[in-house]
Parts: structure tokens; sequence; C-alpha cells
């Protein structure tokens, strides 16, 4: 009868539930919370309650403290991020490989310290240095517990350092005491670096080089490094764009690549000319091109100049162009006094014609009986390293070796005639 009384019924809407303070923070825990209740009111066992109610606290307990980790990370956590292809990273190593938790961690990665200037006697014994690996570890610096990250990724590891804290300064004192160290270790040497998977690596450091052992015409080194004491300002491409300003980039044996014009086919495929590698456009482009930057030493070695194309070695785009020649007696002396300078002569000499003044005498009597311009300097460098032990030897010798070495060449020279 109700249903034909005309009594309208309002419709009934389900009250909502009031949210929890406890869902604000962590979402889902009321409902959670609800059905263990349930399950723990229609289950009489005790043990099934108490098994439960672990089960709803681990739970609880793992995403409270995940919740409350990045919270920590995200506020109270500073970090910094070490780039695998800038220097800072081999500070940075260089700083870990120091320090005593580096062989305490329990994951580890070992290499040979080839990245570092060893001693000839310490390289033999092929020494090793030890750094954390894949994981994180805490360790103690200036009364600060810090935490380095390291992650190995597909080609490279990344490595961050983090504290406790609302201020990153103790990181960045800490990097700058890396680079100090890192600074004192490079002194005097020159880091080498190498295209690494699209980037610029130090892969080396090499003790420098005194400007007195490159033996070549003193004119010419003279006006190379003038050249180089004047500039001031500051794939392929991408190598060159990241170069660090006033650097000096070496590309030995130029002409070993094939840039020149000829071998370019105009109907050439784009896949096969990808496939070529550099192209002389490619290169001419990094040189002097639009995206080319200025402040940077680039040098390139060649043994045939003749078979560069024009473009490359054009006045504007190559400066300076220096011929290594043929050793001359100036050069062959200095070769000489450079390999036996504290070589020990042993032979019936004055005492006051002994030591230096000696050196000075045989180098003169050697570089007189080398033909100028007849052998490259590396050639008699060649000769005096197999008697770098007597100097006395290698005088006494150098005759029956220049005889030796001009009935090679002309024996070359007619095999290459009849083979023409």
């Amino acid at each position: 009868m109700n249903a034909f009384s005309g009594i309208d019924y309002l419709p009934i809407h389900p009250t909502a539930s009031p949210i929890s303070v406890v869902d604000i923070f962590f979402p889902g825990f009321s409902a959670l919370n609800a059905s263990a209740q349930r399950l723990l009111l229609n289950n009489a066992n005790g043990y099934v309650r108490l098994i439960c109610m672990g089960v709803v606290f681990l739970i609880f307990a793992r995403y409270a403290y995940g919740y409350a980790n990045d919270l920590i990370n995200k506020y109270f956590s500073p970090t910094v991020h070490v780039y695998y292809y800038d220097e800072a990273y081999d500070m940075v190593i260089n700083w870990i490989h120091q320090q005593p938790f580096a062989g305490e961690a329990a994951s580890l990665m070992v290499r040979l310290k080839t990245r570092t200037v060893v001693q000839d006697q310490s390289l033999r014994k092929k020494p090793l240095s030890y750094s954390p690996w894949d994981g994180s570890f805490p360790f103690w610096y200036k009364n600060h517990r810090l935490t380095l990250h390291c992650h190995k990724r597909e080609h490279h590891e990344e490595i961050s350092i983090s504290c406790i804290g609302t201020s990153p300064k103790v990181l960045i004192e800490l990097m700058e005491e890396c680079r100090e160290q890192y600074l004192n270790l490079i002194q005097r040497k020159v880091p080498v670096f190498e295209p690494e998977g699209g980037e610029w690596k130090r892969t080396s450091l090499r003790p420098a080089r005194d400007i007195s052992t490159v033996i070549m015409d003193e004119e010419v080194k003279k006006n190379v490094l003038e050249d180089m004491k004047h500039l001031s300002d500051a794939g392929l491409s991408k190598l060159f764009s990241q170069l660090p300003p006033r650097c000096i980039v070496l590309l030995e044996d130029v002409d070993a690549v094939g840039l020149n014009r000829k071998n370019t086919n105009p109907g050439q495929d784009q896949k096969d000319m990808i496939q070529c590698g550099v192209s002389l456009s490619g290169l001419l482009n990094v040189i002097d091109g639009v995206g080319s930057q200025e402040g940077r030493i680039l040098i390139m070695s060649t043994n045939h100049i003749d078979h560069l194309d024009e473009a490359l070695i054009r006045p504007g785009r190559v400066d300076k162009t220096v011929l290594f020649k043929r050793a001359d007696k100036n050069i062959v002396t200095k070769l000489f006094r450079t390999i036996f300078k504290e070589t020990p002569i042993e032979c019936e000499q004055p005492a006051k014609e002994s030591g230096k003044l000696t050196i000075e005498r045989l180098a003169e009597d050697f570089a007189a009986h080398v033909p100028e311009g007849e052998f490259t300097p590396a050639k008699v460098l060649s000769f005096l390293l197999d008697h770098k032990n007597s100097p006395i030897d290698a005088v006494s010798g150098i005759q029956e070796w220049v005889a030796k070495q001009k009935g090679q060449e002309s024996t070359a020279r007619l095999e290459r005639k009849l083979v023409d």
C-alpha cells in the first residue's frame, strides 16, 4: 500500500567516512586496519591473530621507513653528484683511493694503478688500488657522517656523496680537498684525455717533458713556443665542442684517415658515407666552421703532407707548418748529450777532462762521423740507445753503422726502381 500512497521517499546517500590523519601521510592505512580487525574478530585462533598483526606491522613499518627515508633524502640530505666524464670524477676517485674505508667496503672494484704516474720499480710490481663499488658506503669526514653512493650503469659508474643536514657546506669542503689533492698529484704532469662513449675521459698522467729534451731546430722550436704563448682567447663535432679552453689537440697521422676530395663520390649513399667514418667536410667544420671555438691549439702530424687535401692545409686554416728535417750536426750533438749526460765515463782521461768536458768532446766526435741530412733523429736515437751504457762504444761504432745504413738504403732504392 505504501507504494501507492503518494508519499515521496528521499534517496538515501551513504555517509562519507571521515578522513584519518594517518591516511594523509600513509594512504590506505585505515582500510588495511579495518580489514585486519574484521579478520581478527572472526577468527578465534590466537596464533593466527598474532601472525596477522605481525604482517600488518611489517607492511606498515616498511612503508613508513620508505616514506620517512624519501622525506629525509628530499629535505634533509644534501647531495653532490659527480659526472663520470668530468675531471671532477678523477678528483673524487683519487681521494677515495687514499681513504681507509675504501678497502673495507663489502663490495670493491680493483684496478691497476695505470691512471696515475708511478715509478718504474713500482710499475713492475703491478700495484693495485681498491675503491667501493655498486652500493652505499658510509664514512666519517670532519665529524660528519657522509654516505658514498656508487651505482653501475651500462658503460660507466655514477657517484654521489650525501650527508644529513640542511647545508651542503661539508660536501663543498670535501670537494675542495679532493681538488687540492688532485692538483698536487698532476703538478708537472700532463693529463692525457681520449674519447670514450662520445665524451673526453682522462686515461693517464704522464710526466711533463722538459722543453730541452725536444731535439729539433732551435729557431723552429722558439717560433712554435712563441706562437702558442700569444693565444689567450678563450661524434667529432661533439668532442671538439666539449674540449676545455686553452688546451692542445693532437691529431696524429691525419693522412691515414684518407681525407681527400678525390675519395668522395657525389652519388655515394648516405649510409655508406656514415660507415666511412670522418669526412673531410666534417673535419673542416670543427676546425674553423661556424661551431668552432677559439683559444685552442690544434696540431696535426703527417708523414705524407702531399697526400692531404689542399683545403685542409691552406693558409688561414693551418697557421704554421713545421718540417721535422733529418738530423744535422747540431741535433746529433744534442741527442748524444741527452742520452749520456748522466753516464759515468770509464776511460783513461786526465781528471780535469772528466765529466761534462769528456761528454762534450765525445759528442763532437760522434757528430763528426754522422753525415748531415742523411738520417732521421729517430734513427740516430735508436743507435744511441743500443749503446746507452757506453758512450765510447757509440763513438767507436758509428762509422760502421753509417756504412751499413747507406748500404741498406742503396739496396732499397734499387729494389724500388726494379718494381717501378
